[in-house]
């Protein structure tokens, strides 16, 4: 920061000067005496001493009023000039301010102290938003899951002020690289070279980015002990019942002692445990779910002599539903589909009513893809109307070239030498691009084109089988066909959630399927605020934000239910600074730095003048006898 002040109304300051000769004449006038006779020369002392206390510069030395006047005078002129000191480079006539609101923002240092966001808040107030000179303009970004531009850049102080204080914590993880991004993309606005990071710095490490600017770090981290839960799931088991997994982790060296609780329909069940970095609490425990669907709600309650710094993660929901066969639709054609499927145990596939609600649809009809309805879905030799002007079909035969082995569909599966009878041909303007573009991802390259691909939107996940498996050696010598129909029905089971649960985490809220199509629908949050949110014309609620751990109320004309949040993120709950932070090009260090910005110091001139006239008001207008008494 520049040592020596600039003015930003110089001229102001230059005009105002003009009033200190005026101050100073005043004090030079003579006294005028009236002439008095008087019966003795004894007097005339005292006349003499008067004739040398109205000496001018003899006055002028030892009036402190008129250095006090003249004081207050200076003060002002120069609080009028507006003075304020430059940041380093020049930078600071623009300032983008990046705001850390992510989960471990609502953490507190010290134990029944202010959030980290808090502390942040405070020191933009104090270090920048206070004394910001009139020529600096500032814009607030803040980041979470996603960066937001919460001001434009304005030298409103108002307005800023309120911007700050509008920032809440939202219980999601962090994603610091985004709001460098977004600072990135102002740079197209204002022209600046530094941006200000007030964070606790609780990020990943690396950064894909690269730096075009310098930062300025405002870091309120601290080492304070937390524990959370970091991990719950369950999984179907062999007895008809739910295997639930819960993890509880600690940043703390020691161990820490708390009481954990679980509730569902009433029950409570609560157990004591001690937990540290080297000591995570992991337990498994069986749940039975019988007509209607079951909640569980854990909660860690600390013991009364630890300090757990974070409060969002030590509450937990998972909602199990009751146990049933996978609902599979076989179109009577696949013969070979239907004799796989028989040795499967907890599917049914019974049914060949149109009509039912599936989990699972494995048809050869093209009309099908718009007709039944399923989270997963297998068509074999279909080929969809959204490719079929870049890959076509004829019967010369081709081989496996290529296959995803991490496919969840090709699992244990070895496809190599594998003769197929049908032959998928890209188009020769065709790009593999092109595939991608509408969403399909292949998984079975051929000689000439796709074999398998995959589309999936949302939770819903739909295969194409180029080739009929009948007119392959697939179905006839090879343990691959069964394998991969067994792995088609526990994809099946995972999306419908009848084989593992996986609870909602913040962010945004899973699609929720099954309501009505086309329909609004209120959401209740749980820090009471609302929102109307439609359905698509499938029927399927998508997109809605979950900012908070807790409850969220999703109620429509058809029915009404509730939604369990947690935040389970290791990251967030170790509440760990970085220590610097690895860009693209370069290393920044992640410690605490001032902010460098234009500073104005007119309101304090203009204070310390108004508190030296008032001063001097008192001492020679209020005290008893006035200046002559001292």
């Amino acid at each position: 920061m520049s040592f020596w002040p600039s003015f930003f109304n110089p001229m102001w300051g230059l005009l105002a000067l003009g009033l200190i000769p005026p101050l100073v004449i005043l004090y030079f006038l003579k006294l005028k005496r009236e002439q008095k006779e008087i019966p003795s020369l004894v007097l005339w002392q005292q006349v003499l001493d008067d004739h040398r206390v109205n000496a001018p510069f003899q006055r002028f030395r030892r009036n402190i009023l008129l250095w006090l006047q003249l004081l207050v005078l200076m003060l002002l002129i120069f609080a009028l000039m507006q003075p304020f000191s430059r940041g380093d480079d020049d930078f600071a006539s623009y300032v983008p301010i990046l705001i850390d609101n992510s989960a471990s923002m609502g953490a507190s240092n010290v134990k029944g102290g202010p959030t980290r966001l808090e502390l942040v808040k405070r020191r933009i107030r104090e270090k920048v938003l206070d004394d910001l000179a009139d020529n600096t303009q500032v814009c607030l970004v803040t980041v979470s899951d996603k960066a937001t531009l919460n001001t434009a850049f304005t030298n409103n102080k108002r307005e800023l002020l309120r911007g700050l204080e509008k920032i809440t914590v939202k219980e999601v993880k962090s994603n610091f690289e985004d709001g460098m991004r977004l600072c990135k993309n102002l740079g197209r606005q204002a022209d600046f070279n530094r941006v200000i990071v007030a964070s606790d710095f609780n990020f990943d490490e690396r950064v894909k980015f690269s730096l075009p600017f310098e930062i300025s770090k405002i870091n309120v981290s601290k080492d304070v002990t937390n524990m959370g839960i970091t991990a719950l799931n369950a999984r179907r088991n062999e007895h008809g019942m739910w295997d639930v997994f819960i993890r509880v982790e600690s940043n703390s060296s020691t161990l820490m002692g708390a009481k954990i609780e679980m509730t569902g329909d009433g029950d409570l069940v609560s157990e004591n445990i001690k937990v540290s970095q080297e000591n995570v609490y992991k337990v498994s425990f069986k749940v039975g779910v019988e007509d209607k669907a079951k909640r569980l709600r854990f909660r860690i309650v600390p013991h009364k002599n630890e300090f757990d710094a974070l409060a969002t993660d030590n509450i937990a929901y998972i909602t199990l539903k009751p146990l049933r066969d996978l609902k599979i639709y076989v179109s009577p054609g696949l013969v070979s589909f239907q004799r796989a499927i028989r040795f499967i145990k907890g599917v049914d596939a019974s049914s060949s009513d149109r009509d039912v609600e599936y989990d699972l649809v494995i048809s050869n009809d093209k009309k099908d893809i718009l007709e039944l309805e399923a989270r997963t879905r297998l068509f074999v030799s279909v080929i969809p109307d959204d490719i079929k002007n870049i890959l076509s079909m004829n019967d010369e035969g081709t081989m496996v070239v290529d296959w995803m082995k991490d496919s969840p569909l090709l699992e244990h599966i070895v496809l190599t030498d594998l003769l197929l009878g049908d032959n998928p041909v890209m188009d020769e303007s065709a790009r593999i691009d092109d595939f991608g573009d509408r969403f399909y991802e292949i998984l079975v390259d051929g000689q000439n084109g796709p074999l398998v691909l995959k589309k999936q939107i949302d939770d819903r996940v739909d295969y194409f089988l180029m080739f009929d498996p009948q007119n392959s050696d697939l179905t006839r010598y090879r343990l691959a066909f069964p394998i991969m129909v067994y792995n088609l029905t526990q994809v099946a089971m995972g999306s419908s959630g009848l084989d593992v649960v996986n609870p909602s985490s913040t962010g945004v809220l899973s699609p929720i399927n099954q309501l009505a199509n086309a329909s609004e629908y209120k959401v209740k949050f749980p820090d009471k605020t609302s929102r109307v949110e439609k359905t698509n014309d499938s029927g399927v609620l998508r997109g809605v934000p979950a900012d908070h751990v807790g409850l969220y109320e999703i109620s429509g004309k058809d029915k009404t239910f509730t939604v369990g949040v947690s935040l389970f993120d290791a990251k967030e709950s170790s509440l760990v600074s970085v220590k610097k932070i690895r860009f693209k090009e370069n290393v920044v260090s992640a410690e605490d730095s001032k902010p460098q910005v234009n500073q104005s110091y007119w309101p304090m001139l203009a204070l310390v003048g108004i508190c030296v006239f008032l001063t001097e008001w008192w001492f020679y207008q209020r005290r008893p006898g006035g200046y002559d008494a001292v």
